[in-house]
């Protein structure tokens, strides 16, 4: 789902499109055309409840991006999670390949006219709810969104399903769910990545610049890779925010964790390069709301992974339900889930407690028994 809008064809991407106010829309592969109400529309992705053409403007959840295109205008529209980023270059071009001088955060949307002139709006951010949950109501909040994300996808998607078990808590948690609305599916045990021809021109640039894509698998024909990506991030495992909100209610992670915990290597790894971090935002937080807008603002311009070529990824955590359920978690159940995720093994549980079975004992470690 890489793009460049500009006045000129970027000849890195395999697709071209001209737009109807005479800007040029190059593109990866996998894009659709639709017209709609005497508007051209050019988009990539999935939503979960419906076509990806009835989604277009009315703010479905899932994973794309439209470019609704009149004479006078593109305008970028998106899921209500986006999932990449978007940089204005002084040039003029935007794109979400490379890093520009400026960037558009997760709290605009924009459209372009005939001179690549910018024009911002604010886009209605969910905001978190402010309250504490008990455990059962943390574990029980996600399994309901994570089984409305998964029924409704499954659904609607006609296309090969492959899924990359990696030993992790988070691929885990997809197979469990996975496992749970439909069989049709494959596990693959190799990495896998087509050389399609924009792989072979940008893929040193994606690398360098988006770390999720140091990590990935393309096949050439449609087919949906389902990922754990936002796992980390939005069920609060990432490196500093896993020690934002334990260390503001007095938990200190580094004295509590065991050497049996499977955050343990990582946790030893991070929590010393963070510490620096973590307590100079909390210094500059003055109450609990504020430490949790801090990590909301943060991780909703967190990015990892966006459709490549003819692959779509399926990306069920990447839903700041999840964050916001995470974020009004105890500090007890934030410390198990910095500890050993205890979130994402209640929710195995649920389902499949023999998929426990197969986590590696330390993350980051996996694939032994692949």
């Amino acid at each position: 789902m890489f793009f460049a809008l500009d006045f000129k064809k970027h000849l890195n991407f395999s697709c071209h499109y001209d737009l109807p106010n005479g800007l040029i829309l190059s593109t990866d592969a996998g894009w659709q055309i639709f017209k709609q109400e005497g508007k051209t529309i050019i988009a990539k992705g999935y939503a979960d409840s419906c076509l990806l053409e009835h989604a277009i403007d009315n703010n479905i959840r899932g994973n794309y991006c439209a470019w609704i295109c009149t004479s006078l205008s593109a305008r970028l529209v998106h899921d209500p999670d986006r999932s990449f980023p978007v940089h204005v270059h002084n040039n003029g071009m935007i794109t979400n390949l490379l890093p520009g001088e400026k960037q558009i955060w997760a709290d605009k949307t924009f459209c372009v006219n005939q001179s690549l002139e910018v024009e911002l709006f604010d886009r209605e951010i969910e905001l978190f709810d402010d309250q504490q949950l008990s455990d059962d109501a943390v574990v029980d909040a996600i399994d309901e969104i994570l089984c409305e994300t998964f029924e409704k996808f499954l659904i609607h998607n006609r296309l090969p399903l492959k899924l990359f078990l990696s030993e992790g808590i988070d691929t885990t948690t997809v197979w469990c769910y996975l496992d749970k609305f439909t069989k049709n599916y494959e596990i693959i045990d190799c990495e896998y990545v087509k050389y399609t021809p924009f792989w072979r021109a940008n893929k040193q640039i994606a690398k360098a610049y988006h770390w999720g894509y140091r990590f990935i698998h393309m096949w050439e024909d449609p087919t949906v890779l389902i990922t754990g990506s936002m796992g980390d991030e939005f069920f609060l495992r990432g490196p500093a925010t896993m020690f934002l909100l334990p260390t503001w209610y007095g938990v200190n992670i580094k004295n509590k964790i065991k050497q049996d915990d499977y955050m343990y290597t990582y946790v030893m790894q991070t929590i010393d390069n963070y510490t620096p971090e973590v307590i100079k935002t909390l210094t500059a937080c003055n109450t609990l709301s504020d430490v949790k807008q801090y990590m909301f603002n943060i991780l909703t311009n967190d990015y990892q992974h966006w459709h490549l070529d003819n692959t779509l990824t399926f990306t069920p955590f990447k839903d700041r339900r999840i964050l916001k359920t995470m974020l009004n978690a105890n500090a007890k159940l934030l410390e198990l889930q910095a500890r050993h995720a205890e979130v994402n093994r209640r929710l195995i549980q649920k389902h499949d407690p023999d998929k426990l079975k197969r986590i590696s004992t330390q993350k980051n470690n996996g694939m032994k028994n692949l």
